[in-house]
């Protein structure tokens, strides 16, 4: 082997240990408290169904989220807009019994000191059993979210009258 060959080896051998691609900074977290109402069609009940829900009421948006770090790299200056939506009986079909799972996307924007800050975020969920007059347990994750919380019906009782309004609040993680 010539002095050529071995300098080629071994430059080639040191390169295939670097990584990749460009290195990414390391992530940061920020813990939030979120709330919102919870508008659904057609509604829980004793029977499986599928189908969707809003945090946006005939009023408009109802959910705020507040944070106790940066979003995006920015510090928020006050309480952001939350608007979630999504569809829930994914896998075959909720009941009030069983609880169930789905699919939804959140939208957030916060004020900060250069102006509003936002995002969205696609993300699944699953929602414990619903007992009439106590709050049921739901948890959810996506690319940058991931919390849990507490849904509390408010209109329908899950017997006569399938359940179409709750509100939620609890507890998220951001990436940023």
């Amino acid at each position: 082997m010539n002095r050529r060959t071995v300098i080629t080896v071994t430059l080639g051998l040191a390169l295939s240990f670097l990584p990749l691609g460009h290195s990414r900074a390391a992530t940061s977290e920020t813990k939030c408290v979120w709330a919102h109402d919870v508008f659904v069609s057609p509604g829980l009940s004793t029977s499986p169904s599928s189908g969707s829900w809003t945090s946006r009421g005939p009023q408009g948006e109802t959910g705020t989220i507040t944070c106790d770090g940066p979003v995006n790299g920015k510090k928020p200056t006050g309480p952001g807009i939350l608007e979630a939506r999504g569809r829930y009986g994914t896998e075959g079909g909720d009941t009030c019994q069983s609880g169930g799972e789905g699919d939804a996307v959140w939208s957030v924007t916060f004020p900060t000191a250069d102006g509003s800050e936002h995002f969205v975020d696609p993300f699944m969920f699953r929602y414990g059993a619903f007992s009439t007059g106590a709050p049921f347990a739901v948890e959810f994750g996506g690319d940058r979210v991931n919390g849990s919380g507490e849904v509390q019906s408010f209109e329908g009782d899950c017997a006569a009258n399938a359940v179409t309004k709750y509100h939620a609040k609890g507890q998220v993680t951001i990436k940023s």
